[in-house]
């Protein structure tokens, strides 16, 4: 995929008379890669709207796109109280005159690789984004063709810091394509090594996959040795989690992580389905829910009643950094990746961690669970 493309077609012409002006007419419509947000491409005749619909707490967000009318000289609120998508005001295009309807089979989506953001591309030139902080202070969006602030979109930032975001993404979604040695594969392999040399005796475990062949790919490996079990997720940190970059200023330290579990136990690790299931729900987890897991978090968790005792039903996401002898597992396209023990937790104490009466460090001695 390339983003330089000067390819050029002619848009198709907007008949008019054939349009209702409350009928929105669909251009695009695409399901992201995780499948938890769809990207959708309309237009009524006056103005063409880029939306991204996911689940609450996401919901809907949307931005202009173009107008396909000489837009008005101040913004229509009466029409967006009805429900109505405005025509951006003249005065705030960088072309005033009606423009041209895109065709459907000139547009296309790059979705950031977290999965919270779009770009909308029309014959590969960035024409909207709306990026994972939409929805934020009255912002939805930015528009190539937008020339100044408004209540619906924003001009789009400096193009050589999108496109270098959008080229990114781009070369991210292609690395998937070769079925014998994508990205993943190449992951996989780094961390099962450095696993099994760990916690195997540099011997490999047992491992399942837990993706049922749908994105993205990762997988549990589960090692068995005298008085314990230990079981990583293999792949998670393939993807960046969402929304980490709109809680600190170097996401990138944060957004890749693995999770572990640690068992004190001479039972055999068919007896524990119900923690392997639960630990294969949370690697999914940030992505359906469209939030990230970093040490020092707290989760419910009520693998850990059946397991442990109705008080436990909370785990709090412990740092491997914080152990004696912390695991060097291998960074990924430039970030470090985060290995996250679950410790079990009690109500009281994750009020007590909420409060500040505990801390994080307060369980470090606490991985090996005793059951």
């Amino acid at each position: 995929m390339t983003l330089n493309n000067d390819e050029n077609t002619e848009p198709n012409p907007v008949d008019q008379d054939s349009l209702d002006p409350n009928q929105q007419q669909t251009l695009l419509f695409e399901a992201s890669p995780y499948g938890t947000i769809d990207a959708i491409v309309q237009h009524d005749g006056h103005s063409v709207y880029f939306y991204l619909n996911g689940p609450a707490p996401f919901g809907t967000r949307a931005c202009w796109v173009r107008n396909l009318q000489t837009g008005p000289y101040v913004l229509d609120d009466e029409a967006m109280q009805q429900g109505q998508t405005p025509m951006l005001p003249r005065t705030h295009c960088t072309d005033p005159a009606a423009q041209p309807l895109p065709q459907p089979e000139s547009l296309h989506v790059i979705w950031l690789e977290e999965g919270n953001g779009a770009a909308l591309l029309e014959n590969s030139q960035p024409i909207a984004f709306i990026p994972p902080w939409s929805g934020i202070d009255g912002f939805h969006g930015y528009a190539a063709e937008c020339a100044a602030e408004s209540p619906i979109c924003w001009p789009m930032p400096p193009k050589e810091q999108m496109h270098q975001r959008f080229a990114r993404a781009a070369e991210f979604w292609l690395s998937f394509e070769d079925e014998t040695d994508n990205a993943f594969k190449q992951l996989q392999s780094q961390l099962l090594a450095t696993f099994d040399a760990r916690f195997g005796n540099h011997q490999p475990g047992s491992y399942f996959s837990l993706d049922g062949g749908r994105f993205p790919p990762r997988g549990l490996s589960v090692y068995t040795s005298p008085g314990g079990i230990v079981a990583t997720t293999i792949g998670m940190s393939l993807c960046p989690q969402p929304n980490v970059e709109l809680h600190s200023e170097s996401p990138g330290d944060f957004r890749r992580v693995e999770l572990g579990l640690q068992l004190e136990t001479d039972q055999d690790a068919s007896e524990f389905q119900a923690v392997w299931q639960a630990l294969s729900g949370l690697a999914a987890y940030p992505w359906q829910r469209l939030t990230w897991l970093g040490a020092g978090h707290t989760i419910p968790l009520e693998a850990f009643a059946a397991l442990l005792g109705d008080p436990y039903r909370y785990a709090l996401l412990l740092s491997d950094q914080s152990q004696s002898k912390p695991v060097d597992l291998p960074p990924f396209r430039g970030d470090p990746t985060n290995l996250l023990w679950l410790v079990p937790l009690t109500e009281k104490e994750r009020s007590n961690l909420e409060s500040g009466t505990l801390v994080p460090a307060d369980f470090k001695t606490k991985t090996r669970i005793k059951v």
